[in-house]
C-alpha cells in the first residue's frame, strides 16, 4: 500500500509539471547539403545558458521536443566559424514550431512564433524600403510616396509597447531600452510588470531617461535666450568666444563634435548641404570639438575637409555640456545675430528643414 501511495505521490509531481510547462515540438527543415550536422538548442535563464540540446539534421530534417519555457528567447544554431552559422531566435512555447534554418531562417506555428516572424519579416521589408528612399533623395527625386509606405511597418519601440505582456515585447525592451527615445521608453516602462522594472538593466535605464528627460527640459529652456559664451582655440592658437561670430552672420550653427564621435562624423554631410546652400546668405558653421588630443583634432578636421572654423579647449567641453544640458554629441545650438538661441539640440539633418523654414 505504501509503494501505490509513493506511485501516486509521483504521478501527481510529474503531471502538475507537466501541466505547467506543456510540451512544445521543433520541425526543422534545412538545405540537404547540412545533412549530418548538428543543431544546438540553447535556452536562456536571466541571459545564462539554462539547457543545451543537441539535434542531427538527416535528410534536411531535425527535431526537439521538451517543456515550454516562455521567460526568455531560445536560439537554434548550426555551424561554427569559419563556417557559415546559421541561428534564429524563438520562443519555446506549447505547440509544433515549424522552422526553416538556413542563412534567412523563417519561424511559424504558434501565436508567439508567428507574431515574431510577422514583425522580422516587416523590419526587412522596412530596411528595404529605406534604402529606396535614400536612393531617391541621392538622386534629387520626390520620396514623398514611399515615405508614407514606411507607417506599414513596425519600430521596434512600437512591437515592445504592444507585447509588453509576452516575452517578445519584454525581450525587445531589453534590447533597445538604452536606444529608446526618453518618451518611448518611460511610456512601456508604465506597462510593464514590476518584475520587469526590477531588473538591473531596466532600471538603470529607467534612471538614465529621467535625467535625459530633466536635461531636455532644462534645455528647452534656454531656446529664447541668450548664448552661453565660452572662450576657447582656433587651431593656429588664437581665441575666440563663440559671440564672436555672431557680428558678421545672420545666424550661426554649432556643431558640437568630435573625432572619435561616429554619429558626428555622419553628420557632416549634412552641414556640407547646409553650408553650401545658406552660407551666401548668411549662415556660419562654428564646430566645437571635445577632443583632447591636438593632433587627432587637426587630423579630422583635414581628413572629413571641414572648411568652417572650428574651435577647441581640448579639455573634453564638460563645462560645455553642462551649460548646456547635453545627454551627448553630436549636439547643434543655432544662434542668430542677436545672440539669441533659436533651435537647441537638433540632430543635422533635421536642421535643412528648419533653416529652410527661417530663411525662406
Amino acid at each position: 500500500m505504501r509503494k501505490i501511495y509513493i506511485l501516486l505521490f509521483v504521478w501527481l509531481i510529474f503531471n502538475t509539471v507537466y501541466a505547467q510547462n506543456k510540451p512544445f515540438a521543433i520541425k526543422g527543415n534545412t538545405p540537404l547539403h547540412l545533412n549530418d550536422s548538428s543543431v544546438m538548442l540553447f535556452t536562456f535563464c536571466k541571459d545564462e545558458v539554462m539547457t543545451i540540446d543537441t539535434a542531427v539534421i538527416t535528410d534536411g530534417k531535425f527535431y526537439f521536443e521538451g517543456a515550454s519555457w516562455e521567460e526568455e528567447f531560445s536560439i537554434l544554431t548550426t555551424g561554427n566559424y569559419p563556417y557559415t552559422v546559421r541561428s534564429a531566435r524563438l520562443v519555446l512555447e506549447p505547440g509544433t514550431i515549424n522552422v526553416y534554418l538556413d542563412k534567412v531562417s523563417s519561424i511559424h506555428g504558434t501565436p508567439l512564433n508567428d507574431t515574431y516572424q510577422g514583425y522580422l519579416s516587416g523590419i526587412a521589408m522596412r530596411g528595404e524600403l529605406l534604402k529606396k528612399i535614400e536612393n531617391k533623395k541621392l538622386n534629387n527625386l520626390p520620396a514623398d510616396s514611399l515615405e508614407k509606405e514606411l507607417d506599414k511597418y513596425p519600430v521596434y519601440s512600437e512591437f515592445a509597447k504592444n507585447n509588453i505582456g509576452n516575452v517578445l515585447g519584454k525581450e525587445m525592451f531589453r534590447e533597445y531600452c538604452e536606444a529608446m527615445w526618453y518618451g518611448e521608453f518611460l511610456e512601456i516602462y508604465e506597462l510593464a510588470d514590476e518584475q520587469l522594472r526590477a531588473e538591473v538593466k531596466i532600471s538603470a535605464c529607467y534612471e538614465k531617461k529621467i535625467e535625459n528627460k530633466r536635461n531636455d527640459e532644462e534645455k528647452k529652456k534656454l531656446e529664447g535666450s541668450q548664448i552661453l559664451d565660452f572662450l576657447l582655440n582656433t587651431p593656429d592658437g588664437k581665441l575666440k568666444k563663440l559671440s564672436d561670430y555672431l557680428v558678421d552672420s545672420e545666424y550661426v550653427i554649432f556643431d558640437f563634435w568630435a573625432s572619435w564621435c561616429a554619429p558626428c562624423v555622419r553628420d557632416f554631410k549634412y552641414l556640407k548641404e547646409i553650408y553650401a546652400k545658406y552660407k551666401a546668405k548668411g549662415v556660419e558653421i562654428v564646430g566645437v570639438s571635445f577632443d583632447t588630443k591636438e593632433k587627432e583634432w587637426k587630423n579630422a578636421i583635414k581628413k572629413h575637409e571641414l572648411i568652417w572654423p572650428q574651435l577647441s579647449n581640448l579639455d573634453g567641453g564638460v563645462d560645455i555640456m553642462q551649460a548646456y544640458f547635453m545627454p551627448g554629441i553630436p549636439f547643434t545650438v543655432v544662434v542668430n545675430k542677436e545672440g539669441t538661441i533659436v533651435f537647441i539640440g537638433y540632430p543635422a539633418q533635421y536642421l535643412i528643414q528648419l533653416m529652410d523654414y527661417v530663411l525662406e
